[in-house]
């Protein structure tokens, strides 16, 4: 439940806020109503991109796939989280945007996905740890 929370809240609000302040940076004050506009569609795509990649980071961490290792667990799910966001933008504004425009948010959803499984894997390492070896 915790990982799903980490993929789910953590990555889109990420990636809003980021979004939020090149924005502002870039327009000053005047681009408020566009900035607000781009973010939430930031977080609703980065949303979509975070439950598919929660999916695949899940499933290697259960129980039925033990081999995996939390270091191949994260690239797995970054590269993951690479082909669905790069195949998502693509195939939503591909049409508009240079090639490397969708590169950029293929690198992003690699780096952002990676992060949450990194994280995510760390903290149930953590919860893991705090129980007494004898209880």
């Amino acid at each position: 439940m915790k990982r799903a929370l980490l993929f789910l809240l953590a990555a889109p609000a990420l990636i809003t806020a980021t979004t939020t302040l090149l924005f502002v940076k870039a327009g000053g004050s005047g681009a408020g109503g566009f900035a607000a506009q781009f973010a939430l569609a930031a977080f609703i795509f980065t949303f979509v991109v975070s439950a598919l990649a929660c999916g695949m980071d899940s499933y290697m961490a259960s129980d039925l796939t033990r081999y995996h290792s939390i270091a191949s667990r994260a690239v797995r799910t970054a590269v993951g989280g690479a082909v669905v966001a790069g195949g998502l933008t693509s195939l939503m504004i591909g049409c508009v945007l240079p090639p490397a425009a969708i590169v950029i948010a293929a690198i992003g959803g690699a780096v952002c996905m990676g992060i949450c499984s990194l994280v995510a894997s760390y903290y149930g390492d953590c919860q893991q740890a705090s129980v007494p070896a004898g209880a």
